[in-house]
């Protein structure tokens, strides 16, 4: 296991400092306001113009029927789906960080690169945009595709959980503990 001197520490204390996560489009907030337009709508024209609906021909209804009807399901689709475009940069960018650190050479690479991939990786391996926390990446499979990166990125971890109170990724969670705050 690698110890690092103070210098090294800080280095990586600045790096995850101004690490900016990677973010795609949630659409799952975007389900709600349209199923209420689409529900207006439909008020709209029965309620208020439902005195001249009569005079409105059967083609123009169906096709305000019909865009009613699209709004929900798109709706709909994004209260169910829309989360999940959200995921996809940071699994993305721990993917990269792990090819990085699966090659990664001392003599070929910069230690900022590898300090960059260890937190890159530690910070996109649980991903949460709301309520709920998920993995992007199974803990049990990175000591085999980090190889000899793996003590580098854990020592990386320990460093952060002490500094910065990052949740475990590597490190063994205790049962019953309730350490999984980011």
């Amino acid at each position: 296991m690698p110890e690092f001197d103070p210098a090294e520490t800080a280095a990586i204390l600045e790096v995850y400092d101004h690490y900016e996560d990677p973010r795609s489009r949630d659409y799952s907030a975007v389900g709600l306001p349209l199923i209420l337009l689409a529900f207006g709508i439909h008020g709209l024209v029965n309620g208020v113009l439902g005195h001249i609906k009569g005079h409105f021909s059967p083609a123009v209804m169906t096709v305000v029927m019909s865009a009613e009807g699209a709004l929900v399901v798109t709706g709909f689709l994004c209260l169910l789906f829309g989360g999940a475009f959200s995921a996809r940069a940071p699994r993305e960018a721990v993917e990269r960080a792990i090819a990085l650190l699966e090659t990664w050479d001392e003599a070929d690479q910069s230690g900022m690169v590898r300090r960059e991939a260890a937190i890159a990786l530690l910070r996109g391996a649980r991903y949460s945009a709301g309520p709920w926390s998920r993995a992007t990446v199974d803990p049990a499979e990175l000591r085999q595709r980090l190889g000899r990166s793996y003590d580098y990125v854990l020592h990386v971890e320990r460093i952060l959980r002490l500094h910065r109170q990052i949740a475990p990724v590597l490190t063994p969670i205790p049962a019953g503990s309730a350490s999984m705050k980011r």
